[in-house]
């Protein structure tokens, strides 16, 4: 309801975590990370807004990027964050395939997405030996952890933001080949993208060790500090199908025993947990959070609700769709699972999926999916 009630309705609509309440207007990661995907499933409208806002606002980008004295393109909050440049690709490609809606390239996205990928470049150095090239001195996605050097969940997606740049090219050029290379060349974003395969190629990735286990950053399991938001765990909601399942298994007893989790910690420990045989602690995990629409600011419980918070709202219903309910897409085709505890009788929402809606019905042991 909270999510419904705040949408964008132009592209020129600033979209705070906090909605429109008296609380501060905050740009937050959440907006990329989790919100943006509940619209992409409910409203394309929203989503499309979301997108053409980001692409109205690409010179204050350029700008943030030259304040740091970098080329390119920075979309960032107040914290310097560096994940909502990747996350704005991969939204971005997620729509185009979801809808089939190709316009955005021309309206200002494909430069948008160049820019992107050359400030990236930017900050991407090489090894002492030129083996691989990594991204150091950089935040946690929350930023309560700074001065770190290879983030698994950072790296990640800046591979697959240069990998998702180049083929939003490629399909730029089916539209429009020689007008498109004849821009790529006049800007040197060919050489860019050259660069981008490259680098790509050789990017550290923090890949499974022998116990399983995705190191958070360099050094994480020397120090093993206690983490507010294991924001690692993300790269198995964003990509589900590039681990195994015995390693978001591994990854969940691990972090979870280093972990004070705030609401979006929560969240995400829950993510996993519900359908690696951790149902219960899932749930209560779920649970708690739920409970914080009963707190006011000092944390204490009063059964009224003094603001809204849109990034937990947002993170909590992909919990229901992508935990519980285990919905997966492949393109156009719809799967779903149950992992739903015993005080949940069923589950049911609705899906967006090119032109048509899916209807998913969750009971305690059956999943359907049916098209309207």
């Amino acid at each position: 309801f909270q999510l419904t009630n705040n949408r964008p309705v132009t592209e020129t609509c600033f979209c705070s975590r906090y909605g429109l309440t008296n609380k501060e207007v905050v740009h937050s990661f959440t907006l990329e990370m989790y919100r943006f995907q509940y619209y992409l499933n409910t409203d394309y409208k929203s989503a499309r807004r979301i997108l053409l806002s980001k692409i109205r606002y690409l010179n204050e980008a350029k700008q943030n990027a030259e304040k740091i004295k970098k080329p390119g393109a920075l979309y960032t909050d107040d914290q310097f964050n560096l994940y909502i440049n990747a996350l704005t690709v991969v939204n971005f490609v997620d729509y185009i395939e979801r809808t089939a809606d190709k316009s955005l390239l021309a309206l200002g996205g494909l430069e948008m997405l160049l820019e992107i990928s050359k400030f990236y470049l930017s900050i991407i150095k090489p090894n002492a030996k030129k083996t691989n090239y990594q991204v150091l001195n950089v935040t946690s996605l929350d930023g309560s952890i700074k001065n770190i050097d290879n983030s698994a969940l950072l790296n990640y997606l800046i591979k697959d933001c240069f990998g998702k740049t180049a083929n939003m090219v490629a399909l730029a050029k089916t539209e429009n080949r020689k007008e498109v290379e004849e821009y790529l060349k006049t800007n040197d974003y060919d050489k860019q993208i050259d660069n981008m395969r490259e680098v790509r190629r050789k990017l550290y990735q923090q890949s499974p060790n022998v116990n399983n286990l995705v190191q958070y950053y360099d050094g994480y399991f020397k120090e093993e500090r206690e983490i507010s938001n294991p924001d690692l765990v993300n790269l198995f909601m964003l990509y589900p199908d590039d681990f195994k399942e015995l390693v978001k298994k591994e990854n969940y007893i691990y972090y979870s025993k280093f972990a004070n989790p705030d609401p979006l910690g929560k969240i995400n420990l829950a993510f996993i947990a519900c359908s690696k045989g951790y149902e219960k602690e899932s749930n209560k995990y779920f649970r708690n959070v739920l409970g914080l629409n009963l707190c006011d600011d000092a944390n204490k419980l009063n059964f009224e609700q003094t603001y809204l918070d849109l990034g937990v709202a947002s993170a909590l219903n992909l919990y229901l769709v992508y935990g519980l309910a285990g919905l997966k897409h492949d393109r156009y085709l719809l799967m779903a699972d149950s992992f739903i505890p015993n005080d949940i009788r069923r589950l049911e929402f609705k899906i967006n999926i090119a032109n048509n809606i899916g209807s998913i019905k969750i009971k305690r042991n059956s999943a359907t999916v049916e098209w309207q």
